[in-house]
């Protein structure tokens, strides 16, 4: 990826190196570690319900493909 989240150096440890030489830098290696952070976002729909005086129910309709009581999103099962 051209733009990382986060971009750690690391720096030689020059006590490493054969001593009596001059060292200058001239780029670096990269390497990419990719982790996918999975997290949940729950969204409750409350439909109101109302009652007429002859005991009748009228509840409002639910968004589609909103039919169970607990449901993933449609990103998560295609």
């Amino acid at each position: 990826m051209d733009d990382p989240d986060e971009v750690t150096e690391l720096i030689i440890d020059r006590r490493t190196l054969p001593k009596g030489r001059n060292y200058r830098v001239i780029g670096y290696e990269a390497r990419q570690l990719i982790d996918i952070d999975i997290s949940r976002f729950v969204t409750e729909y409350r439909a109101q319900v109302l009652a007429d005086d002859q005991g009748n129910r009228y509840v409002a309709l639910f968004p589609e493909g909103v039919s169970r009581p607990v449901q993933y999103g449609g990103w998560v099962s295609k």
